[in-house]
Protein backbone atom coordinates (compact mmCIF):
# COMPACT_ATOMS: atom_id res chain seq x y z
CA UNK A 1 0.00 0.00 0.00
CA UNK A 2 2.85 2.40 0.78
CA UNK A 3 4.45 1.65 -2.60
CA UNK A 4 1.15 2.33 -4.36
CA UNK A 5 0.80 5.68 -2.58
CA UNK A 6 4.38 6.63 -3.46
CA UNK A 7 3.88 5.60 -7.12
CA UNK A 8 0.90 7.96 -7.36
CA UNK A 9 3.22 10.80 -6.22
CA UNK A 10 6.50 9.57 -7.61
CA UNK A 11 7.63 13.09 -8.65
CA UNK A 12 7.77 14.03 -4.95
CA UNK A 13 10.35 11.33 -4.09
CA UNK A 14 13.90 10.39 -5.10
CA UNK A 15 13.94 6.78 -3.90
CA UNK A 16 12.25 4.27 -1.61
CA UNK A 17 13.93 2.56 1.41
CA UNK A 18 12.45 -0.67 2.75
CA UNK A 19 13.79 -1.44 6.25
CA UNK A 20 12.75 -3.21 9.40
CA UNK A 21 13.69 -2.57 12.98
CA UNK A 22 15.09 -6.03 13.79
CA UNK A 23 13.50 -9.40 14.35
CA UNK A 24 13.86 -13.08 13.72
CA UNK A 25 14.58 -14.80 10.43
CA UNK A 26 11.00 -15.95 10.32
CA UNK A 27 9.97 -12.32 9.94
CA UNK A 28 11.39 -12.34 6.35
CA UNK A 29 8.34 -14.12 5.03
CA UNK A 30 6.48 -10.83 4.61
CA UNK A 31 9.27 -9.55 2.30
CA UNK A 32 9.25 -12.58 0.00
CA UNK A 33 5.73 -12.43 -1.39
CA UNK A 34 5.17 -12.37 -5.15
CA UNK A 35 3.01 -9.18 -5.20
CA UNK A 36 5.63 -7.24 -3.25
CA UNK A 37 8.43 -8.60 -5.43
CA UNK A 38 6.59 -7.57 -8.60
CA UNK A 39 5.97 -4.06 -7.29
CA UNK A 40 9.65 -3.63 -6.32
CA UNK A 41 10.87 -5.02 -9.66
CA UNK A 42 8.67 -2.68 -11.68
CA UNK A 43 8.82 0.36 -9.39
CA UNK A 44 9.69 3.62 -11.23
CA UNK A 45 12.05 4.80 -8.44
CA UNK A 46 15.21 3.16 -7.04
CA UNK A 47 14.37 0.81 -4.13
CA UNK A 48 16.97 0.32 -1.35
CA UNK A 49 16.45 -2.67 0.94
CA UNK A 50 17.83 -2.90 4.48
CA UNK A 51 15.70 -5.55 6.12
CA UNK A 52 18.21 -8.23 7.18
CA UNK A 53 21.73 -8.91 8.39
CA UNK A 54 24.74 -9.86 6.33
CA UNK A 55 24.02 -13.59 6.59
CA UNK A 56 20.32 -13.20 5.75
CA UNK A 57 18.95 -12.48 2.27
CA UNK A 58 15.42 -12.35 1.00
CA UNK A 59 13.76 -11.89 -2.41
CA UNK A 60 13.47 -8.11 -1.97
CA UNK A 61 17.25 -7.90 -1.39
CA UNK A 62 17.89 -9.69 -4.68
CA UNK A 63 15.65 -7.51 -6.88
CA UNK A 64 16.10 -4.09 -5.24
CA UNK A 65 18.25 -1.31 -6.69
CA UNK A 66 20.71 -1.55 -3.75
CA UNK A 67 20.95 -3.85 -0.70
CA UNK A 68 22.41 -2.84 2.65
CA UNK A 69 22.76 -4.81 5.87
CA UNK A 70 20.98 -2.56 8.32
CA UNK A 71 18.71 0.51 8.37
CA UNK A 72 21.72 2.46 9.61
CA UNK A 73 23.66 1.34 6.55
CA UNK A 74 20.75 2.49 4.38
CA UNK A 75 20.84 5.98 5.90
CA UNK A 76 24.62 6.00 5.52
CA UNK A 77 24.26 5.10 1.83
CA UNK A 78 21.84 7.97 1.30
CA UNK A 79 24.08 10.40 3.21
CA UNK A 80 27.12 9.35 1.16
CA UNK A 81 25.13 9.65 -2.07
CA UNK A 82 23.90 13.10 -1.10
CA UNK A 83 27.43 14.08 -0.11
CA UNK A 84 28.76 12.91 -3.48
CA UNK A 85 25.95 14.76 -5.23
CA UNK A 86 26.74 17.89 -3.22
CA UNK A 87 30.41 17.57 -4.19
CA UNK A 88 29.39 17.29 -7.84
CA UNK A 89 27.13 20.34 -7.49
CA UNK A 90 29.85 22.34 -5.73
CA UNK A 91 32.43 21.31 -8.29
CA UNK A 92 30.05 22.20 -11.10
CA UNK A 93 29.39 25.53 -9.44
CA UNK A 94 33.11 26.26 -9.21
CA UNK A 95 33.67 25.26 -12.80
CA UNK A 96 30.69 27.32 -13.95
CA UNK A 97 32.04 30.30 -12.00
CA UNK A 98 35.51 29.90 -13.54
CA UNK A 99 34.11 29.38 -17.03
CA UNK A 100 31.75 32.33 -16.63
CA UNK A 101 34.61 34.52 -15.41
CA UNK A 102 36.78 33.48 -18.37
CA UNK A 103 33.90 34.02 -20.75
CA UNK A 104 33.17 37.41 -19.22
CA UNK A 105 36.84 38.35 -19.57
CA UNK A 106 36.90 37.25 -23.20
CA UNK A 107 33.67 39.11 -23.92
CA UNK A 108 35.01 42.18 -22.11
CA UNK A 109 38.16 42.07 -24.22
CA UNK A 110 36.11 41.55 -27.38
CA UNK A 111 33.85 44.43 -26.41
CA UNK A 112 36.90 46.64 -25.86
CA UNK A 113 38.20 45.72 -29.31
CA UNK A 114 34.80 46.46 -30.82
CA UNK A 115 34.62 49.74 -28.93
CA UNK A 116 37.97 50.76 -30.37
CA UNK A 117 37.09 49.59 -33.86
CA UNK A 118 33.63 51.20 -34.03
CA UNK A 119 34.92 54.77 -34.65
CA UNK A 120 37.33 53.51 -37.29
CA UNK A 121 34.66 51.40 -38.95
CA UNK A 122 32.25 54.33 -38.76
CA UNK A 123 34.82 56.56 -40.45
CA UNK A 124 35.31 53.99 -43.20
CA UNK A 125 31.57 53.58 -43.69
CA UNK A 126 31.07 57.34 -43.63
CA UNK A 127 33.82 57.87 -46.21
CA UNK A 128 32.39 55.10 -48.39
CA UNK A 129 28.88 56.52 -48.18
CA UNK A 130 30.10 60.05 -48.90
CA UNK A 131 31.96 58.75 -51.94
CA UNK A 132 28.80 56.96 -53.07
CA UNK A 133 26.77 60.14 -52.58
CA UNK A 134 29.35 62.15 -54.56
CA UNK A 135 29.15 59.66 -57.42
CA UNK A 136 25.37 59.76 -57.35
CA UNK A 137 25.41 63.57 -57.30
CA UNK A 138 27.80 63.70 -60.26
CA UNK A 139 25.66 61.21 -62.16
CA UNK A 140 22.57 63.25 -61.32
CA UNK A 141 24.21 66.48 -62.49
CA UNK A 142 25.43 64.82 -65.66
CA UNK A 143 21.98 63.41 -66.29
CA UNK A 144 20.37 66.80 -65.72
CA UNK A 145 22.86 68.49 -68.03
CA UNK A 146 22.29 65.87 -70.69
CA UNK A 147 18.52 66.16 -70.30
CA UNK A 148 18.72 69.96 -70.38
CA UNK A 149 20.96 69.92 -73.45
CA UNK A 150 18.64 67.46 -75.16
CA UNK A 151 15.66 69.63 -74.24
CA UNK A 152 17.35 72.77 -75.53
CA UNK A 153 18.32 71.00 -78.73
CA UNK A 154 14.76 69.75 -79.18
CA UNK A 155 13.41 73.24 -78.40
CA UNK A 156 15.79 74.76 -80.96
CA UNK A 157 14.76 72.18 -83.52
CA UNK A 158 11.10 72.85 -82.78
CA UNK A 159 11.72 76.61 -83.04
CA UNK A 160 13.50 76.14 -86.35
CA UNK A 161 10.72 73.93 -87.65
CA UNK A 162 8.06 76.34 -86.38
CA UNK A 163 9.77 79.31 -88.05
CA UNK A 164 10.11 77.37 -91.29
CA UNK A 165 6.49 76.27 -91.11
CA UNK A 166 5.36 79.85 -90.40
CA UNK A 167 7.39 81.14 -93.31
CA UNK A 168 5.94 78.50 -95.60
CA UNK A 169 2.45 79.28 -94.34
CA UNK A 170 3.01 83.02 -94.85
CA UNK A 171 4.36 82.39 -98.33
CA UNK A 172 1.38 80.18 -99.14
CA UNK A 173 -1.07 82.74 -97.77
CA UNK A 174 0.72 85.57 -99.59
CA UNK A 175 0.54 83.58 -102.82
CA UNK A 176 -3.15 82.85 -102.19
CA UNK A 177 -3.79 86.55 -101.52
CA UNK A 178 -1.98 87.41 -104.70
CA UNK A 179 -4.14 84.98 -106.61
CA UNK A 180 -7.29 86.33 -104.96
CA UNK A 181 -6.15 89.84 -105.75
CA UNK A 182 -5.58 88.86 -109.35
CA UNK A 183 -9.00 87.22 -109.52
CA UNK A 184 -10.65 90.19 -107.88
CA UNK A 185 -8.91 92.48 -110.30
CA UNK A 186 -10.13 90.43 -113.21
CA UNK A 187 -13.67 90.52 -111.81
CA UNK A 188 -13.68 94.25 -111.16
CA UNK A 189 -16.95 95.60 -112.75
CA UNK A 190 -15.15 98.69 -113.97
CA UNK A 191 -12.80 96.58 -116.04
CA UNK A 192 -15.69 94.55 -117.38
CA UNK A 193 -17.49 97.75 -118.38
CA UNK A 194 -14.37 99.03 -120.17
CA UNK A 195 -14.28 95.80 -122.13
CA UNK A 196 -17.79 96.46 -123.49
CA UNK A 197 -19.89 94.63 -120.94
CA UNK A 198 -22.86 96.25 -119.24
CA UNK A 199 -24.80 95.71 -115.98
CA UNK A 200 -28.59 95.81 -115.97
CA UNK A 201 -30.48 96.33 -112.73
CA UNK A 202 -34.16 96.14 -111.87
CA UNK A 203 -35.08 97.92 -108.70
CA UNK A 204 -31.42 97.97 -107.71
CA UNK A 205 -30.93 94.24 -108.31
CA UNK A 206 -28.79 92.82 -111.09
CA UNK A 207 -30.79 91.18 -113.85
CA UNK A 208 -29.26 87.84 -114.74
CA UNK A 209 -32.01 86.48 -117.03
CA UNK A 210 -34.40 88.11 -119.48
CA UNK A 211 -37.10 85.76 -118.31
CA UNK A 212 -37.27 87.64 -115.04
CA UNK A 213 -38.43 90.82 -116.85
CA UNK A 214 -41.95 91.70 -117.90
CA UNK A 215 -43.60 94.45 -119.86
CA UNK A 216 -43.52 97.82 -118.18
CA UNK A 217 -40.47 97.04 -115.97
CA UNK A 218 -38.15 99.99 -115.66
CA UNK A 219 -34.57 98.84 -115.91
CA UNK A 220 -31.26 100.66 -115.64
CA UNK A 221 -28.29 99.68 -117.74
CA UNK A 222 -24.85 100.82 -116.72
CA UNK A 223 -22.18 101.26 -119.38
CA UNK A 224 -18.59 102.37 -119.16
CA UNK A 225 -19.40 105.97 -119.96
CA UNK A 226 -22.87 106.32 -118.46
CA UNK A 227 -26.26 104.85 -117.54
CA UNK A 228 -29.28 104.10 -119.79
CA UNK A 229 -32.79 103.80 -118.37
CA UNK A 230 -35.30 101.72 -120.34
CA UNK A 231 -38.89 100.42 -120.14
CA UNK A 232 -39.66 96.89 -121.22
CA UNK A 233 -42.37 96.72 -123.98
Amino acid sequence: DALDRIRSRKDSFDCVVIIRGGGETSDFSGFETLPLAEKVATFPLPVISGIGHERDECVIDMISFARVITPTAASQLLIEHLGATLDIVNDSQRRITVIAALRMERERARLAVLTESVPRLFSLVKARQEATLDRLFQRLCAGLMHTTAAGLSEANNMETRAIAACRRRLADERHRLDMLEGKSTLLDPALLLKRGYSITRLNGKVVRSAATLKKGDKIETRLDDGTIKSIIE
